[in-house]
């Protein structure tokens, strides 16, 4: 029996929603893209195989994508970092107390977002998908005091437009994720019985909009809320995980390890094959 090995262009997982179906159809780069991601992470997380064993034979999966990846994320991260700024000897002495200021901020605003962890989230989903977005918000604790607040986005909720002369800048970029609507009670008939205040729920898809100048949200393609964008900037920081010139995204640290890896999964579960048959 031929085992098929899940491909970087493997099939993407769509859903039923015609809004998020119609997106993709409009932009089929991001599609492409976005299936890439889940293969990516399958290969990672140890989904190496599109399908298993119908005859009870062995197959064998060793995971080194992982096992290398996390000691690419270790060997830079595990250190954590440390704000610093370089100082000038020819600043003011208020220079210096504004400088002091501003690292104290800086490592209050990191502390508080759990900088360990979130550097490592950080280095996670830029090895494995090349990519790393990184969305700054204000939000309030459980006192009710504001801050700063930095998430790590999945790399397949975000979706750029670069400015069509500059490939560094984007234009408008897409944050776009499901959600779960309200619970909707009222009386069903089946199996003649009716139960009363049943419950349903549904997937809605939503949708952020951010531009230098707007920020607009959307729910299935319908717009529900727009303002202007008080910072005068998109709030969500684009970073590569190595540089590729012929595209406006990054490259991932697992692609070049699914060959090799792929390979010898292939030969081990030969061979084992092989024992077993002369076993049996």
């Amino acid at each position: 029996m031929s085992l098929r090995f899940s491909e970087v262009s493997g099939q993407f997982d769509s859903t039923s929603n015609k809004f998020i179906n119609g997106f993709f159809d409009s932009h089929k780069d991001h599609k492409e893209r976005v299936e890439k991601y889940r293969v990516l992470w399958g290969w990672y997380s140890g989904k190496h195989w599109n399908r298993g064993s119908v005859d009870g034979s062995t197959i064998v999966t060793l995971n080194y994508v992982k096992r290398i990846v996390d000691e690419l994320i270790v060997f830079f991260v595990k250190d954590t970092f440390h704000v610093s700024i370089p100082e000038d000897p020819n600043e003011s002495s208020s220079a210096k107390v504004d400088r002091a200021f501003i690292k104290t901020a800086l490592d209050d605003v990191w502390d508080v977002n759990c900088r360990e962890t979130f550097i490592h989230e950080a280095a996670q989903m830029a090895a494995v998908t090349g990519d790393c977005f990184i969305k700054i918000s204000l939000d309030t604790n459980e006192d009710g005091d504001s801050y700063i607040r930095l998430d790590v986005l999945p790399s397949s909720m975000c979706y750029p437009e670069f400015y069509a002369d500059d490939k560094k800048r984007v234009e408008r970029l897409h944050v776009m994720f499901p959600k779960t609507v309200e619970t909707m009670k009222f009386t069903r008939f089946s199996n003649s019985r009716v139960e009363k205040n049943a419950t349903e729920t549904r997937i809605t898809w939503c949708r952020e909009t951010f531009t230098d100048s707007v920020i607009e949200y959307y729910e299935d393609d319908v717009l529900i809320e727009k303002r202007d964008n008080a910072l005068g900037m998109i709030p969500v920081v684009h970073i590569k995980n190595a540089p590729n010139t012929d595209s406006c995204y990054g490259w991932s640290d697992v692609e070049i390890l699914v060959s090799p890896n792929k390979a010898m999964n292939e030969c081990i579960t030969n061979m084992s094959r092989i024992v077993d048959s002369y076993a049996s």
